[in-house]
């Protein structure tokens, strides 16, 4: 039976392929041994493949990037590993826009079979041996890998090969970012599953990390523990993985200046259990005293993106983002217009000075003050639009537990209406009573939220933070909450109409939400 789900596996990838694509000859268990929906399969020389998973990271403009807290908050590590901010965004947009893009990382740490299939000659694919991750090899070694499979690609399979904006993706090792950004779970998990010290649910380790304990001391072959939420394999233990900047130093506000050796993250086979967290981050030297470094715990997967200025088009469109993200984020519906002229001016005025600057020193520091400014107006945009987005989920919820209380008071009444036992309908109704009362109290609450936020934001940042907390809550399979969101959007503009007004049609609409979610 097992053979029979690999042989269909081969057909189905050999229907995918493209004209002139090499075919897939390679049994699946060898380079996808647990196939997921949404795997994306490449192939490669010698009728190999590799598999690759989407990375959701919400934000479609430009110049958008995803705030994210990386590291721990443990501090006998903190030199290294202690938690910071980084920033996020996908190198692909998503099919039909959205409020979403993506990158892809390797399914699976790279084997040696398919380390090997890059090579002068294939290798044995009946090899059971060549299954397991590629290890002892240097960093310059893993991304001449990536080039020269992402060169091969381009010869052979570049119909199959994601693009944006026409420019083909290509391979290379993942940022330390995009690398725990996904080893965490991404979007597919909540702040608080994603700020955890791993993903594994409290004593499961061994069913998704080879360890110290559970391996024998000895690489495993790929697939045989469980995925993390996005369905990447092995993130932590196993073979530790390369990552593409340079280490450094944790300095706690920010990364230390130096910058020293590379990068390897999650644990290995030989790490101990008590050892194991997604912040797990060592130095990587290149050489040492016996040469080029060979570390039997060292191997890498790869991220699959693209050019960050693919077209120029593109450029153009950054360009112009780029000019507008020193200005004050504006409302024009409300007192946020004349906050934002007065924020906007000084960077522009401090410009206009330095060109008049009657000496070079006064030049370089009206210069300066400038760039400050500006930096301080972005930043605070950024925190704005963190704002608007957390508010706006406040919303969301608020609104999902007013439908909740309509389906409970609703219900109780029914009951009552369905009886003739005079008890029963009089307790039935005392609840319903009660539930109502619960329902007017939530309903209260979820009203004013939504009339702080129409205060405070215009719609136009209310419509772009959606689309992010859309693309969060899919990611989740919180699947009632993205058109749930959309009836929370349409309840602020009534209510930017309406004024108080706005209370029946808004009461209306959660009943309809609430009659929709028990179809």
């Amino acid at each position: 039976m097992k053979s029979a789900r690999c042989r269909l596996a081969a057909l189905l990838l050999l229907a995918a392929l493209p004209a002139g694509a090499q075919e897939i000859t390679w049994n699946s268990e060898s380079f996808n041994p647990r196939p997921l929906e949404g795997d994306l399969v490449l192939p490669m020389p010698c009728g190999g493949a590799m598999a690759f998973r989407k990375v959701n990271v919400p934000g479609s403009g430009a110049l958008d990037d995803y705030r994210v807290t990386l590291g721990s908050h443990e501090t006998d590590r903190g030199f290294a590993e202690y938690r910071r901010i980084a920033w996020l965004a996908g190198a692909f947009a998503a099919a039909g826009g959205g409020g979403s893009r993506h990158y892809y990382l390797g399914k699976y740490e790279v084997t040696a079979m398919q380390r090997a299939a890059l090579g002068e000659t294939c290798p044995d694919a009946a090899n059971p041996d060549l299954e397991l991750p590629a290890t002892e090899i240097s960093w310059a070694e893993a991304m001449l890998f990536a080039e020269r499979y992402s060169e091969w690609l381009l010869r052979n399979a570049v119909g199959l090969v994601p693009a944006e904006e026409g420019a083909v993706g290509f391979l290379r090792l993942p940022t330390e970012a995009e690398w725990e950004f996904a080893a965490r779970g991404g979007t597919a998990v909540g702040p608080a599953e994603f700020a955890e010290r791993t993903f594994v649910p409290p004593g499961r380790l061994d069913e998704f990390v080879i360890h110290d304990g559970n391996s024998y001391r000895e690489l495993n072959l790929i697939g045989t523990v469980q995925p993390n939420p996005l369905g990447l394999f092995d993130m932590l233990g196993n073979a530790a993985e390369l990552a593409l900047e340079p280490f450094r130093l944790n300095a706690v506000s920010h990364l230390h200046g130096q910058a020293g050796g590379f990068v390897l993250r999650g644990g290995s086979y030989l790490t101990r259990a008590g050892e194991i967290r997604t912040s797990h981050r060592e130095e990587y030297p290149p050489v040492d005293e016996h040469g080029i470094r060979r570390q039997k715990t060292a191997g890498f997967r790869l991220a699959l993106v693209a050019p960050a200025l693919p077209s120029r088009d593109r450029i153009e469109t950054v360009r112009k983002a780029w000019e507008n993200l020193p200005q004050e984020d504006r409302n024009p519906d409300g007192e946020g217009a004349k906050l934002a002229a007065e924020q906007a001016d000084p960077v522009e005025e401090a410009r206009a000075l330095a060109e008049a600057a009657p000496n070079g020193e006064m030049k370089r520091r009206l210069e300066n003050l400038s760039f400050v400014i500006a930096e301080s107006i972005r930043t605070r945009n950024q925190e704005r639009d963190r704002a608007a987005r957390e508010l706006l989920s406040n919303a969301v919820f608020a609104a999902r537990r007013a439908t909740f209380d309509i389906v409970a008071f609703q219900r109780w009444k029914a009951l009552a209406d369905a009886v003739d036992d005079e008890a029963r309908k009089a307790r039935y109704m005392e609840n319903h009573a009660e539930d109502y009362a619960t329902f007017e109290f939530n309903l209260g609450y979820y009203l004013d939220r939504l009339t702080r936020i129409a205060d405070d934001f215009g719609q136009e940042k209310l419509n772009g933070q959606a689309a992010v907390l859309k693309v969060e809550y899919a990611d989740r399979g919180l699947r009632t909450l993205p058109p749930l969101t959309d009836r929370v959007l349409g309840h602020l503009e009534k209510i930017r109409s309406l004024g108080t007004g706005a209370r029946p049609a808004i009461i209306q609409s959660l009943t309809d939400a609430a009659a929709n979610a028990g179809k």
